[in-house]
């Protein structure tokens, strides 16, 4: 009966954890070798420009950012069924003869929590969401917790860009008349200019 039930544990641990885990690590390695690929071959055919370098490095900048959102999800994965796993495995193995509820309950709630934290992790990497999050932020008066968003760089980037812009925005009727921003537009703009200094499509 023991062994039969070492032979299950051993198999859960394969299909639960070890198989996807390598699953997940292989697909974004591929993932992410496809990326530097696609990069290298438009670093060849885009000549050198002032244009052009500011692509690139928002194309970097997106590639940095797809491996970081990669290895992030990786990387929960990992940590959040290596608790219930071992647990498993101690006490088929009886490595350690006592069996504490607590213990398994609060490596079960580490596991399920890994499928809670992809959403996340996902939004947290979206312009998108980082301003509306920032956007929050100011609404309930905790403007100060914009840097826990904002990186470093961003900020910087931020601080450029209003100075820079004036806090004016080019009118769509003619294109070239400047007018005002209200309130939430300055917001927007201060937001915008942190998280995409560029035009190009974000992640």
């Amino acid at each position: 009966m023991m062994i039969s039930k070492q032979a299950y544990t051993l198999s859960v641990l394969v299909t639960q954890y070890a198989f996807p885990l390598f699953s997940l690590v292989f697909a974004y390695t591929r993932i992410a070798h496809r990326m530097k690929l696609r990069f290298a071959n438009r670093n060849v055919a885009c000549p050198s420009s002032l244009t052009d370098d500011q692509r690139r490095r928002s194309v970097v900048e997106r590639q940095r950012r797809t491996h970081l959102l990669l290895m992030c999800v990786v990387a929960v994965f990992a940590i959040a069924w290596l608790p219930l796993n071992v647990f498993h495995m101690v006490n088929t193995f009886e490595w350690v003869s006592l069996f504490s509820v607590s213990t398994f309950a609060v490596c079960h709630v580490a596991a399920m929590c890994s499928a809670c934290l992809n959403p996340l992790i996902y939004a947290f990497f979206n312009h998108n969401f980082r301003t509306e999050f920032i956007a929050l932020f100011e609404k309930v008066g905790l403007r100060k917790l914009c840097s826990v968003v904002l990186t470093w760089e961003e900020d910087r980037t931020r601080k450029k860009g209003i100075e820079r812009e004036g806090k004016t925005v080019v009118s769509k009727t003619n294109g070239t008349t400047p007018c005002p921003l209200s309130p939430r537009q300055e917001r927007h703009l201060e937001e915008s200019l942190a998280l995409n200094p560029d035009t190009d499509e974000q992640l």
